[in-house]
């Protein structure tokens, strides 16, 4: 009598039906390899981007505690300037680079002597050896029509006039205000630019007695904007400066 195949071929017969039984969960394991590698190589490029930029910056939150710099229908420059510069340190942050911030509430730690005050500002920047130091103020003026932010700098250095038109750019580009310029500290001497050792700037972020300026400095929204505008300009400066 003829044997059929399973009884000719048992070996055969078991391997494919071990085959049949395997083959799924090889292919599963293949599969789910093959997912874990991808997410693992879509973890190591946000890492990767997340280290794009590097660097050190210092962002000074003009006046604070003692000093509330200018005030304007109820408003106060060293509220304005403080939520900003908070703003800005977290979303530089987000892109690898470090911040010092001078201050980070209404507190001072330091005299309610201006001078003193300026003094203990600079020291931290230059102490810090960091690649740029940024001070926010805001302006005010009797005409209300005025509006504009400005930057003041030393022009004693490459550096620091390689810095206000990176930042300069960077508020172009969101638009918010008119664009009044760069300004020679020289003309109007400025304790924190005179005694700072790293590259820095006074930006004067807009009139907060400006009637669109003030709509913008004092809103959450515009806030946000401001400091999108700055980071990018610290952001090409730090490209510029450390070539990557």
């Amino acid at each position: 009598m003829r044997k059929n195949y399973i009884e000719s071929h048992p070996i055969a017969f078991i391997m494919i039906c071990l085959c049949l039984v395997l083959f799924p969960s090889i292919k599963d394991t293949f599969a789910m390899d093959k997912t874990s590698k991808t997410l693992l190589q879509h973890r190591v490029l946000k890492q990767e981007e997340v280290k794009k930029y590097s660097g050190h910056v210092v962002i000074d939150a003009g006046h604070g505690g003692y000093d509330g710099g200018s005030v304007y229908q109820g408003h106060k420059e060293k509220d304005i300037t403080l939520a900003i510069a908070l703003k800005l340190k977290t979303i530089l942050e987000e892109e690898g680079v470090q911040v010092t911030l001078t201050r980070n509430s209404n507190h001072v730690s330091w005299s309610d002597d201006n001078v003193e005050d300026l003094s203990a500002r600079s020291k931290i920047a230059n102490d810090s050896q960091a690649d740029a130091f940024i001070s926010l103020h805001t302006n005010s003026y009797y005409d209300t029509n005025i509006n504009g932010s400005e930057i003041w700098v030393n022009y004693n250095s490459d550096q620091n006039v390689s810095l206000a038109k990176h930042i300069q750019k960077g508020l172009q580009d969101i638009g918010y205000t008119y664009d009044r310029g760069l300004k020679d500290q020289a003309t109007s001497p400025l304790q924190l630019l005179v005694e700072n050792k790293i590259p820095s700037i006074l930006l004067e972020l807009g009139f907060i007695t400006g009637n669109k300026d003030l709509q913008v400095l004092t809103s959450t929204k515009g806030q946000e904007q401001v400091a999108q505008g700055i980071k990018q300009g610290v952001l090409n400066y730090l490209k510029s400066l450390h070539n990557f």
